[in-house]
């Protein structure tokens, strides 16, 4: 034990003797973290930090003392504050417990001579207490001048709207008298946001303290609508109230509550038409909505319940909520009823596209024919105002005992588009004049969604009751048999007289050749009789019927002889214009003489009389059996079943070939190297994807590739530019490439 206690004594000693000779040494040799200073850091961050200034510095003083009510006027330095509704004194504790932020303590330093009206040193949470003296004075010029200067900054209006927030969330607990004072702070933040609403935050927090606050102080005579409420990141609550009284009375949602649900949802954000036409898409949302749900869809009651809650923008409560659960339903939770509502929708937007994109481009425009003419089907029959009150009353001016079937000149019509000082119209001027008179009712003749090719404003064109809907007509057979009659009418009217037996001829082919509907063979006899009319140039169909083999092409000129041959003589003039489809089929016109003999010489009993031109020399010998008397105004029936066995022949050669008869092909733009303002490899990446609307994942990767382009960053790189020159995306991302074709359509050039 002796020795323990020895030891113990000598290794303090030790210790001791030790740190006697470290103090000496530092003294002597002081090292370079000792005369280094300390450094310290503060990071704050909104209402989190609170710092001496903004402690109480003694008891709380009692808020109804330092409550200034709108009937009062006060001064407070060399400013006279006029309408009240501020706190004014001394140690007003906030929610958290320290210095409210709204007070205006009249002792702080106010720099007069310098106010900081922009706000260039407010902080982002800022607090009467701790801005700077040049803020307080711009602050209380503010409050001076009636709360409306429209130039100020919007932290001076936060300032002032913290006081109101206060006065509701916190002296109302325990104040009638604040209660009381619920409906002129509910009017006074009306009237900010009239002046303040297009900033995103203050709209923000005002509307959704507008909210609480009727509910809570104004419940019996809380009355809302639609459009009332706005959008933020939870559903307001007076879309749940209102979506709650339909279900506890068991009522159909009407439209406007349906679209209202829809249009709030935080999950979903509706694409650039429902935006830009807001009044056409409300429209036409509570026409089909109606056509789909009748009076509303009926909500089912459920058992989640409505929460009140409120995020106050003062940071006095220190990021603490309001909050409250009521015995409502809160309906928003089913997802079952917003799917439904949400395709309704996503439908109306998708039929406003094209309208959207016209009047983003020429929004000058927005009430013209041209963009009418875009809108759907059901809103344009609604409309009776403007330039579609004066096109319906010219039409109905022109039918007779309400009917329309009239041959007329394109340029009386084209005077309701503007259209008719133009010497040729585009493809997209005259599907533009077809769809707005589709979708009053009326059909035109010719129509280039029917294949028929175009007018000009010199020519003539046939109105009459629409008799086919463009979405649901056949393009292979109506089509095929449009390039039939072009062809057929250019040898009908080559000797300027068309004959009895041509036009029945032609109009036997449409009863008995094609699959066609009642609708569709009545069209086509009155796109005969403008061929016959007009007679449709044949230069677009070279090209075409060129790719045919040789065997394919005999068929078709042995169809036309046949066409000509029906009253039983074909003349120098249709000799002359079988020649021309010679050409365009690309045949000798050497032959026509043999084929025609060989036409004739397949029913003996029935001889076709050729008049050979006199400056024709030799010819093919005419057969020495008696030629008939020809019988003028009578068909062969032989000879038109033989014709239309063989037309079908033609039409299936045709079906390979048959596109639009129009040359004037509408293609995507041509890509520049400064196409919608994109670098060259991009331009070169987009001219590629504009070849087909869909790629593969693969396909797009290697094309990418080629370019030295990331993949993912091209197709940001290209809708970014695509919004700003369409307000549209181009391309969509997915399994697939999609590129959007149709929207290519409306780029500049």
């Amino acid at each position: 034990m002796e020795v323990f206690f020895f030891l113990l004594v000598i290794i303090i000693v030790l210790i001791i003797i030790g740190n006697i000779a470290s103090s000496a040494s530092q003294q002597e040799h002081p090292t370079a973290s000792s005369t280094r200073p300390t450094i310290r850091f503060e990071v704050t961050y909104g209402g989190s930090h609170y710092d001496d200034d903004r402690r109480l510095k003694g008891p709380a003083a009692d808020p109804e003392n330092l409550w200034v009510t709108s009937d009062r006027t006060l001064t407070v330095g060399n400013y006279q504050i006029p309408g009240g509704l501020i706190y004014v004194g001394e140690n007003l504790a906030s929610n958290a417990g320290y210095i409210e932020p709204a007070l205006i303590n009249p002792n702080l330093p106010v720099d007069i001579s310098d106010p900081d009206r922009t706000g260039s040193l407010m902080s982002y949470w800022p607090s009467y207490t701790s801005i700077s003296p040049k803020c307080r004075a711009a602050y209380l010029d503010w409050l001076s001048r009636g709360r409306s200067a429209q130039d100020a900054n919007i932290g001076y209006v936060f300032i002032f709207f913290y006081g109101l927030e206060r006065r509701l969330l916190l002296d109302a607990k325990n104040s009638e008298k604040a209660k009381s004072e619920a409906p002129t702070i509910i009017n006074e933040v009306e009237r900010l946001l009239t002046i303040y609403g297009a900033n995103s935050s203050f709209s923000t927090y005002a509307n959704n303290f507008l909210e609480y606050a009727r509910f809570a102080f104004l419940e019996d005579s809380y009355v809302c609508r639609p459009e009332d409420l706005h959008r933020s990141w939870l559903y307001p609550l007076g879309l749940k109230l209102a979506l709650s009284r339909y279900v506890e009375k068991q009522q159909p949602l009407p439209a406007d509550w349906a679209l209202a649900w829809a249009e709030l949802d935080p999950q979903r954000w509706f694409r650039t038409p429902a935006h830009r036409c807001r009044e056409e898409f409300a429209k036409l949302f509570q026409t089909r909505y109606s056509e789909e749900f009748g009076n509303g869809i009926v909500l089912r009651p459920n058992k989640t319940k409505i929460v009140v809650e409120y995020r106050p923008a003062s940071s006095g409560f220190y990021g603490t909520s309001i909050r409250k659960e009521i015995e409502k339903p809160d309906v928003t939770s089913q997802s079952q009823p917003l799917r439904q509502i949400h395709e309704v929708a996503e439908r109306c937007i998708n039929d406003l596209d094209a309208y959207s994109r016209f009047i983003g481009r020429r929004p000058e425009e927005k009430n013209s024919l041209a963009a009418l003419g875009l809108l759907p089907h059901d809103l344009v029959q609604a409309l009776d105002t403007g330039a579609i009150k004066s096109l319906r009353t010219y039409l109905e001016g022109i039918s007779v005992a309400g009917t329309l079937r009239k041959c007329l000149p394109a340029i009386d019509l084209l005077r309701h588009f503007g259209l008719h000082e133009k010497a040729k119209l585009t493809k997209t001027e005259i599907v533009s004049v077809a769809e707005m008179l589709g979708k009053l009712g009326y059909a035109i003749i010719p129509d280039a969604r029917f294949d028929e090719g175009r007018f000009e404003p010199k020519q003539s064109v046939i109105l009459d009751k629409a008799l086919i809907d463009p979405a649901k007509f056949s393009p292979s057979q109506y089509g095929l048999a449009v390039m039939f009659i072009n062809l057929a009418v250019s040898v009908t009217v080559a000797d300027d007289v068309i004959g009895s037996e041509e036009e029945s001829l032609l109009e036997s082919h449409i009863e008995k050749t094609l699959n066609l509907s009642e609708a569709e063979k009545e069209r086509l006899r009155l796109y005969l009789e403008w061929s016959l009319k007009e007679r449709p140039d044949l230069s677009g169909l070279k090209r075409k019927f060129g790719e045919l083999e040789m065997s394919q092409r005999e068929v078709i000129a042995a169809a036309m002889i046949r066409i000509a041959n029906a009253d039983g003589v074909i003349h120098p003039q249709e000799i002359k214009a079988l020649e021309r489809v010679y050409k365009v089929l690309d045949i000798d016109s050497e032959r026509i003489y043999s084929d025609v003999h060989q036409e004739q010489t397949q029913d003996s009993d029935d001889l076709t009389l050729v008049v050979i031109p006199k400056s024709r020399k030799g010819g093919h010998k005419i057969p020495s059996k008696k030629i008939q008397e020809v019988k003028h105004g009578l068909i062969d029936e032989n000879k038109v079943q033989r014709t239309i066995e063989n037309t079908k022949e033609v039409q299936a050669i045709l079906a390979q070939v048959f596109t639009s008869t129009d040359e004037e092909a509408e293609s995507a733009p041509s890509v520049t190297s400064d196409f919608m303002g994109l670098d060259k490899p991009h331009c070169a990446l987009l001219k590629e994807l504009l070849e087909k609307s869909a790629w593969g994942r693969n396909e797009y990767e290697a094309l990418c590739a080629r370019f030295d382009i990331l993949p993912s960053g091209a197709i940001e790189t290209i809708n970014e530019r695509s919004f700003e020159t369409l307000n549209d995306a181009l391309i969509e991302d997915g399994d697939q490439i999609v590129v959007n074709l149709n929207l290519a359509k409306e780029i500049p050039s």
